[in-house]
């Protein structure tokens, strides 16, 4: 079974967001310009990385393709787990993905991951660097009244 055979099995397990899903990225890089690093124990995968590479020059990229909000590392934590045990799992995650851009010698790893992804520490203990850019959220219930949303947010934030 091949690396992105073994993603969509992976997907099919856990919630993945549409900028991560092969179909997606088939149709905004071509199969040819996207893969995925596995993060597997055993015969069980905990962990996948869709990832879109291209060359710019001289220097290689792993970046995020055209038309997507976000990309990253996507995890499915080993059942029962508290969640001190997720930061540690997490970690143990990262720190390999790390391995792996440093093994592929990319010269630039840039990513904008999902809001749900929390845990950027293990990326700093790996000597990354950290542009902080924040997405607003808004659940379902606060959207009811559109009007009053706009009314509460501040005028000098930038929205778009």
């Amino acid at each position: 079974m091949s690396r992105k055979e073994k993603f969509d099995d992976f997907c099919k397990s856990i919630y993945v967001p549409i900028y991560s899903k092969s179909w997606w990225l088939d149709a905004v890089c071509s199969p040819e310009n996207w893969d995925v690093w596995l993060y597997e124990q055993g015969c069980q995968l905990f962990a996948a990385m869709p990832y879109y590479y291209e060359n710019r020059g001289k220097y290689k990229y792993i970046t995020k393709p055209l038309l997507t909000q976000n990309n990253g590392i996507l995890f499915k934590y080993p059942s029962g787990v508290k969640e001190t045990t997720k930061r540690i799992f997490e970690e143990k995650v990262i720190d390999a993905a790390c391995e792996w851009i440093n093994v592929i010698n990319i010269d630039v790893y840039e990513q904008q991951f999902q809001t749900t992804f929390n845990n950027w520490l293990p990326f700093f203990w790996n000597c990354y660097e950290a542009v902080t850019r924040y997405t607003y959220v808004f659940s379902k219930n606060r959207l009811k009244d559109l009007t009053e949303v706009w009314q509460n947010i501040d005028k000098k934030k930038e929205i778009r």
